[in-house]
């Protein structure tokens, strides 16, 4: 499988940072699976996450590969990041 990487064969997607204000919103290419952006906002002390994927190929192998495949990958990258923003690692 390629696109999020939740293959056996390792991949690394090579892409190109779009936007980054150094505190709250970061955004990349990411290789053909589209263009990525993490928002942060503080709500009362709980900091909320928001991960877009934007520009999706909707061809059969996009579909396969970036719609299915990416929601499982940033799933687990999430909760990576989540443990270590609390302090523990997986």
């Amino acid at each position: 499988m390629n696109g999020c990487g939740m293959g056996t064969r390792i991949r690394v997607e090579h892409g190109v940072v779009t936007e980054a204000n150094g505190t709250s919103r970061f955004g990349f290419v990411f290789g053909k699976a589209g263009i990525v952006t993490i928002q942060l906002a503080d709500h009362g002390g709980i900091t909320e996450m928001l991960l877009t994927e934007d520009h999706i190929p909707t061809d059969d192998d996009g579909k396969a590969n970036f719609h299915v495949g990416c929601s499982t990958g940033w799933a687990f990258y999430e909760a990576n990041i989540k443990s270590v923003l609390e302090g523990a690692l997986i």
